[in-house]
């Protein structure tokens, strides 16, 4: 979940533990509350247990964040999002999401330059992505999952479908004001598609 007090800018991100009964949900409590002194803080967050941790990536407005656990309540101090070699994910102010397969964890995010949604392999013991990128050229760890046809992308959700295909899902965002009427946009081509791109898992 993520909260914040309303006199406040900075939201807030802690796991909560509940218990259900089958037919009620209450709350147990909940563990770290992380938050970082940029902008809106820390919201929106996505959450995985991949072997014996559990990983959490979070939305800020400047870049992407992430932290593990060793119980899935209380968090390490969450840090940027990076390629192996430290440099910058390009993500900013949108979702990101997890994926698994196997023995793999994949994060799937909106980058710039250009924007589209794109799908990671991740080292999961070093917290970054493993292809090293420098202008976000594809590689064996990349795969492009939504392309860029001129609107802005950013919520999305993955579902794993069957063990052997994981869907994510995504809707092209029409802007109306002022910043989607430059010489860019002008050449538009999206048109308020919902895009469903599907990951097909090769058998083992």
């Amino acid at each position: 979940m993520y909260f914040k007090d309303s006199k406040t800018t900075q939201y807030f991100v802690a796991v909560c533990l509940c218990g259900f009964d089958g037919s009620e949900l209450t709350y147990v409590k909940h563990g770290s509350e992380l938050t970082i002194n940029v902008k809106r803080g820390l919201y929106e967050p996505s959450v995985i247990k991949f072997g014996n941790r559990f990983y959490l990536t979070l939305r800020n407005d400047d870049h992407g964040y992430v932290t593990s656990s060793s119980d899935g309540l209380m968090y390490d101090e969450p840090r940027r999002w990076t390629f192996g070699d430290g440099s910058d994910l390009g993500n900013y102010n949108t979702q990101q999401h997890w994926v698994t397969h196997g023995d793999e964890l994949y994060l799937v995010f909106t980058r710039k330059a250009p924007t589209t949604i794109t799908c990671f392999v991740i080292e999961p013991h070093c917290l970054s992505l493993r292809s090293i990128p420098k202008s976000y050229t594809s590689s064996a760890t990349e795969r492009v999952l939504v392309p860029e046809r001129g609107a802005r992308l950013g919520n999305l959700w993955r579902h794993p479908v069957t063990p052997d295909e994981t869907w994510v899902v995504a809707t092209e965002w029409m802007q109306t004001w002022a910043e989607s009427r430059d010489a860019r946009r002008q050449q538009i081509r999206a048109d308020n598609s919902i895009h469903i791109a599907k990951i097909k898992w090769k058998s083992d």
